[in-house]
C-alpha cells in the first residue's frame, strides 16, 4: 500500500466537504421525490426539508452524508 493512499484514507473530511456532499445528496433526493411524487423540484425540496431525514442529514456525527442518495431517499419514504 502506498503512503499517499494510506494518508488519504485516514484524513478527516472538512466541514466544507461534508456540506458539499450533503448538498449533492439533497439535490439527488429532491429529484427522486419530484419524479416519484409528480411534483416540481421546488416542492420536492420543501417536502424533503420538512422531513426528519433532512434534520438527521445535517448532523454530521451520524455519517449519513456518506450514504448514497438511494439510501437517503428510502429513509425519507419510510418516514424515519
Amino acid at each position: 500500500m502506498s503512503t499517499m493512499s494510506s494518508s488519504t484514507e485516514n484524513r478527516e473530511l472538512t466541514l466544507e466537504q461534508k456540506r458539499s456532499m450533503t448538498q449533492t445528496l439533497v439535490g439527488a433526493v429532491a429529484s427522486y421525490i419530484a419524479e416519484d411524487e409528480g411534483v416540481d423540484i421546488e416542492t420536492a425540496f420543501e417536502r424533503f426539508f420538512a422531513s426528519s431525514v433532512a434534520l438527521k442529514l445535517e448532523e454530521f456525527g451520524n455519517l449519513l452524508y456518506r450514504e448514497g442518495p438511494g439510501y437517503i431517499y428510502d429513509l425519507y419514504r419510510s418516514g424515519i
